[in-house]
């Protein structure tokens, strides 16, 4: 995954990903505090919408509302640009995140479920 969202939010801080931003929050003195990486989505039904690709909150300013505030700031991001949908995805194991995101008003709407296939084989076991 790091390899994935390293090219993916370099590309957007970059400028070279149309629809894609990275938003860092900083403190009085400039200090980097963390980024929030917003891109454009096809929703099924709905359209156009934004999406939340990464949240990052560095080390030590975690719980100091550093995130509410970047998700704030994707909100206006989408907003600007008329979407009526801001979507992100969360590990279902990562309690702490969804609660941040549910303090924000995000709600969980559907369920991803994984396998990861190892060999050949179809569903009926044949090759």
């Amino acid at each position: 995954m790091t390899v994935v969202d390293t090219r993916v939010v370099g590309e957007a801080a970059a400028g070279r990903s149309p629809g894609s931003a990275v938003l860092v929050a900083e403190d009085a003195r400039g200090t980097r505090l963390g980024f929030i990486h917003v891109t454009e989505e096809q929703d099924y039904y709905a359209g156009p919408c934004g999406h939340i690709g990464d949240v990052v909150v560095a080390p030590g300013v975690q719980g100091r509302g550093v995130g509410t505030a970047l998700l704030a700031a994707a909100e206006r991001w989408a907003l600007a640009r008329g979407y009526r949908l801001l979507t992100l995805n969360v590990f279902v194991g990562n309690a702490r995140a969804r609660a941040v995101y549910e303090r924000a008003g995000y709600a969980p709407e559907t369920v991803r479920h994984l396998k990861v296939l190892t060999s050949s084989r179809t569903v009926d076991g044949r090759t």
